[in-house]
């Protein structure tokens, strides 16, 4: 509470040597606390940045040692994962089954259940994108990485249920068997921003014709597609341009997170590469 009151606060009415004692009590950095003190225009941004860091992990109710704990179970859960992508019996997954990779049924298998599949093959991606930037900052300390664990934690557990629920399944004798899919094209669904982060092609789209069987709904829904995805495009740009302006970055984060959530509820996805560096920023992208 005192650390969000603090940042509720208009800048130019902050207390910044209660800001500087605050950030010391949660990160024990006494080089960057004296010059906080001895600096407050310079270190301002630097004191806000740290506690809103440490906010976060208050927020989902966290002390700094359960992000560490947090991280001990994480990360050889996700590289058992990406390195041998199975998924196997354990006291926290007693219902869980072995992956034995892309069922000889699947083409039979109802929508929403080969929809299991093809979501992992981008969870997978994120997963394995993110396990190995988190190697890379091995040296920071746990509040550096809690927006990307927080993000790969979510995606693990997601990959597992899916998968559980994909391999899990009956196909009943009784049931008539559904028909093979349409060939598609060999593009991929996720790839929707190209390298360069200009935007997309409006004639994308990632959602199956056969889930919208009202051709009023379908463009409806894939408005808000292309929407979402030029609201990404659009402020994921601008992220990059802003320097030393919290305030506009805030909004660009929302802005963003909104387009993210409005493409989870289409069932559209996002690019691996975009999901990482959008986890970096410390949004959710586990679609």
């Amino acid at each position: 509470m005192r650390i969000q009151a603090w940042l509720d606060t208009p800048k130019a009415e902050r207390d910044l040597n209660a800001g500087a004692t605050m950030m010391f009590q949660l990160n024990h950095n006494r080089a960057l606390y004296n010059s906080a003190l001895q600096r407050p225009e310079r270190f301002a941004d630097k004191v806000e940045y740290e506690l809103k860091k440490f906010l976060k992990i208050r927020l989902a109710d966290m002390s700094v040692a359960e992000v560490v704990e947090l991280e001990k179970k994480v990360m050889p859960a996700v590289d058992k994962i990406v390195n041998e992508p199975v998924i196997d019996t354990s006291d926290e997954w007693p219902e869980a089954t072995v992956a034995k990779g892309k069922r000889a049924d699947h083409d039979l298998l109802p929508p929403e259940i080969q929809k299991l599949w093809d979501d992992n093959g981008r969870r997978y991606r994120a997963m394995n994108l993110l396990f190995n930037e988190l190697k890379a900052m091995s040296d920071l300390e746990p509040c550096d990485r809690f927006a990307k664990l927080q993000v790969l934690a979510k995606t693990e557990q997601a990959y597992r249920e899916a998968l559980a629920a994909y391999d899990g399944f009956v196909l009943s004798a009784d049931e008539p068997a559904s028909a093979p899919p349409a060939p598609t094209p060999e593009k991929p669904q996720d790839e929707f921003l190209v390298p360069d982060g200009s935007e997309e092609s409006e004639e994308d789209s990632s959602a199956p014709d056969d889930v919208f069987p009202d051709p009023e709904d379908k463009a409806k829904t894939e408005a808000k597609i292309n929407a979402a995805r030029k609201t990404i495009s659009k402020y994921r740009k601008r992220l990059s341009e802003i320097q030393g302006e919290p305030d506009q970055r805030a909004v660009s984060l929302e802005k963003i997170q909104n387009a993210l959530y409005v493409l989870r509820d289409a069932g559209a996805g996002i690019a691996e590469e975009t999901a990482a560096e959008l986890a970096s920023y410390g949004l959710d992208v586990a679609l």
